[in-house]
């Protein structure tokens, strides 16, 4: 099982999710996510979401916030980079999350008309 890694430059302040099974590697993949360099790369373990798919639950259960500058935190957001197979699930969840939300919506529009 890879690790999970909360990876971001140190001079600013966002960050992605990566799996990977070292520090170094999981710094090389968010070096890739803004084609910035591997040395400005900060690497932090999120132990609490080994092995887990990656959702708006399972990271607020690790600790991060609800809302990041007025925005809703969004999984997708976290998680669009990476690429590895529990990414790839987790972004297939929120996929048919987001569209049974909608079809919800729509159906309680159509109601409310």
């Amino acid at each position: 099982m890879m690790k999970t890694w909360q990876v971001g430059p140190y001079h600013d302040e966002w960050v992605v999710i990566v799996h990977a099974d070292t520090r170094g590697q999981a710094r090389a993949k968010g070096a890739t996510v803004d084609g910035g360099d591997l040395i400005d790369m900060r690497a932090i373990r999120v132990p609490d979401l080994d092995g887990k798919l990656v959702t708006n639950e399972t990271l607020r259960d690790a600790g991060f916030p609800e809302t990041w500058e007025g925005e809703k935190l969004d999984a997708y957001g976290y998680i669009i980079d990476c690429g590895c197979d529990v990414c790839k699930a987790s972004l297939r969840e929120a996929q048919e999350r987001r569209g049974k939300q909608e079809l919800i919506q729509v159906i309680h529009d159509g109601l409310v008309s």
